[in-house]
């Protein structure tokens, strides 16, 4: 073939680049390397993406416990990557989250195989995780971090994972994503659930995942005993790496994702029993929760502390006010975020003087009440947890506020920060909306989110041109909104003026 042709200067664009970190593959011909511009270009574009799975396929399925009488769900998941380049190297390292709560339930991890393969001189040659590539980190109370390492990864290297979880916590079992920051070849999550259980199940993403099997199956829980199980299978190939990009609250919300929660049990001697299908189900719930409904109206610590706090104001308004700000300058959010409290009563809170976000808002709402202030708890998703779906979904909610009628206008509170003032949340809440709970009337519905203050910065110059044609004189700044939320957070934490101008 002669040349110049137009597949011999090829140049590397923007364009060009994007679509490489995308694809799943890169296909070209010996004669688009005959030419050095072109042959750049793919090296470049080669260099683009780092790896490709090749398959990600996991598996739900149940057990029967026969020891305490329970179910358990067992989540399997096995992973094959390829590394292209060294940026690369990173997916050798693997972690694997497991959850206890405060009482005995607990996931275990019960099986990890991986293992790295490598072609040297026409053979494979396995390298297999070692015992001293194995770590566990405790995260905090609640989560052990699993860690592991894999050996010799070379460009080409094959890295496969394979594990098996066991996990006492059935009302959600473990969802599963079938895209990632690198090319997938095959994605598959085959989930089969005991007739005894019905999930509510939560897509979101923008690729439509397809449901390839939806079948009943014989299943053997308990010996001797003859139970059915639903096994669902979701398939998706060939799917593009998914990367960050500027002005998005989460790739959470683009990502093809299932969860699964349950709405209620089936058992043979108690029939059908709703959960929560509904919101007045869900809302029923939370009022009778210890550590939601129950926390809230215990009222003893509220009772001891309103005298000190009002000092006999009844001005709405300067009553919540104060409440509010009390509530910020003596209990310091230790960063976690949630919507049942960790105890089961607000003085535990104003003792420790710290907690979950949960632990202060409705600590917050519990002095309110008290007060006779018109005040509900807010269920919010945070823009890192992504954006609700908006039916009844407990488990897509991570975090609560305060919601208040003052003068028969809604005014939000939030009281983990001592910045914020009364009507700004704090800004990870910016989700577009929330969900108000009237406990009472087990009613709920969706409030916006969107601030009521207008963010901006306001720039004085006060100039006067001297006799050496030089400008002296003042500035002046005037901020708004989060501009002026962000300017007193670093006034309050800067060591001096100096630091802080």
């Amino acid at each position: 073939m002669p040349e110049p042709v137009s597949w011999d200067n090829i140049r590397v664009e923007n364009g060009l680049k994007k679509h490489a970190r995308r694809a799943a593959a890169i296909v070209f011909g010996s004669l688009a390397c005959r030419n050095e511009t072109t042959r750049n270009t793919l090296r470049t574009l080669l260099e683009e993406s780092s790896a490709l799975k090749i398959f990600d396929v996991g598996n739900c399925y149940f057990e029967f416990q026969v020891g305490n009488g329970s179910f358990v769900y067992v989540y399997e998941r096995h992973i094959r990557y390829k590394v292209l380049n060294k940026n690369g190297y990173d997916l050798a390292n693997y972690k694997i989250n497991l959850y206890r709560s405060n009482n005995s339930a607990k996931e275990d991890l019960n099986n990890m195989e991986a293992a790295t393969y490598n072609m040297v001189d026409g053979k494979m040659v396995t390298s297999k995780i070692g015992k001293d590539a194995k770590f566990s980190e405790e995260f905090d109370k609640k989560y052990t971090i699993k860690k592991f390492t894999l050996p010799n990864v070379k460009e080409g290297s094959i890295l496969e994972f394979k594990y098996k979880i066991k996990s006492d916590f059935i009302f959600n079992i473990r969802g599963f994503s079938f895209q990632s920051d690198i090319p997938t070849l095959y994605t598959e999550y085959n989930v089969s659930i005991p007739e005894y259980f019905v999930y509510k199940t939560n897509f979101t993403g923008y690729i439509n995942v397809k449901r390839t099997k939806q079948e009943r199956v014989n299943a053997n829980y308990i010996a001797g005993l003859s139970s059915g199980a639903t096994l669902s299978q979701y398939v998706l190939e060939n799917v593009p790496a998914l990367k960050d990009e500027a002005f998005i609250t989460t790739l959470d919300d683009y990502r093809p994702t299932i969860d699964f929660e349950l709405q209620g049990t089936n058992f043979p001697s108690e029939g059908f029993k709703d959960f929560n299908g509904t919101w007045p189900k869900l809302i029923t719930g939370l009022a009778e929760d210890e550590n939601f409904g129950a926390f809230i109206n215990r009222n003893a610590i509220a009772k001891t502390l309103l005298p000190t706090i009002l000092k006999g104001e009844k001005d709405s308004t300067k009553v919540t006010r104060l409440i509010f700000d009390y509530v910020k300058n003596n209990i310091k959010w230790n960063n976690d975020y949630g919507f049942y409290a960790s105890s089961t009563n607000p003085k535990n809170v104003f003792e420790k003087k710290s907690g979950s976000s949960a632990d202060i808002n409705l600590a917050l709402l519990s002095l309110l009440k008290e007060a006779k202030i018109t005040a509900y708890p807010l269920l919010v998703s945070t823009r890192d947890n992504g954006a609700h779906p908006g039916i009844p979904i407990m488990s897509k909610f991570n975090n609560v506020l305060v919601m208040v009628m003052i003068n028969n206008k809604s005014v939000l509170l939030d009281a983990t920060d001592k910045d914020l003032p009364m009507g700004m949340i704090h800004y990870s809440n910016l989700n577009h909306q929330a969900f108000v709970v009237d406990l009472t009337k087990k009613f709920g519905n969706w409030v916006s989110t969107e601030p009521s203050i207008a963010t901006e910065k306001i720039y004085n110059y006060h100039l006067v041109l001297d006799k050496e044609n030089k400008l002296k004189g003042k500035l002046s700044l005037y901020s708004r909104g989060y501009s002026a939320f962000n300017l007193r957070n670093r006034h309050r934490t800067a060591n001096n003026e100096a630091e802080f101008i």
